[in-house]
């Protein structure tokens, strides 16, 4: 049987921004592709594993990416006389201006082995993209940061189908640049009638950032104003 090499349309981003460079695919019969409904980038996102579903939703609830894209161009490079070639998991921009491409790795399932071929092949490719000013970072999706993450990344996609109300968002800038609100607590004080679900709307719509990195959301969580909502603001 031939196997179509063309990306679905639905896997392309719906704002005309580049999809996947490879179509993936597998033949194995305990492996199963998983697809992400990114809100983020309007497509469907593939995934090889667990753990890279898991990261797209790090990826969707971090207010501060501002874009992704999914396997992003391939990378190549002599290593000893061979030629290899590599195709990353995700590229995302941050609302400062950071471009990094990831890689989503369990070290905890991986042999020593294979650890080590994957930590010479990110030596070679942070190097790589140094050059271009691109960060390049192997995500461990086995890790208690990585797993604190997606706890805090759940909680935030719950709101996925609540809509803030009109104005809530100047309301919210307001209370974070005006009165120094610094944690979700403190808005939900200044803002009559803010709810958590309103807060994380914000977020998945870029207008909010919240800290993911302490776990599961509370009222003390770190929030932030996005830069280029700053920007905007200050014009």
């Amino acid at each position: 049987m031939r196997v179509s090499r063309k990306i679905p349309r639905e896997m392309m981003p719906q704002n005309g921004g580049l999809g996947p460079t490879r179509r993936i695919e597998t033949r194995h019969p305990l492996r199963v592709i998983r697809l992400y409904p990114s809100t983020l980038m309007g497509c469907l996102i593939p995934c090889e594993s667990a753990g890279e579903m898991a990261h797209w939703m790090i990826i969707e609830a971090d207010g501060a990416i501002v874009s992704a894209r999914a396997q992003p161009d391939m990378v190549r490079w002599s290593d000893g006389g061979i030629e290899r070639r590599h195709v990353p998991d995700a590229e995302v921009r941050f609302d400062d201006g950071r471009i990094v491409v990831k890689e989503v790795k369990p070290r905890a399932d991986l042999s020593p082995r294979a650890l080590a071929e994957v930590d010479h092949r990110t030596a070679i490719l942070q190097a790589r993209f140094a050059v271009r000013g691109v960060g390049y970072e192997v995500v461990d999706s086995t890790s208690p940061a990585f797993l604190r993450r997606l706890q805090a990344a759940k909680d935030v996609l719950a709101a996925r189908r609540h809509t803030a109300p009109p104005g809530f968002d100047l309301l919210v800038r307001e209370a974070i640049i005006l009165r120094n609100a610094t944690t979700l607590g403190r808005i939900e004080e200044l803002v009559p009638g803010a709810s958590r679900a309103d807060l994380m709307a914000l977020v998945l719509r870029r207008k909010l950032v919240v800290a993911l990195d302490q776990g599961a959301i509370s009222a003390r969580t770190p929030v932030r104003i996005p830069h280029a909502a700053i920007q905007e603001t200050s014009r």
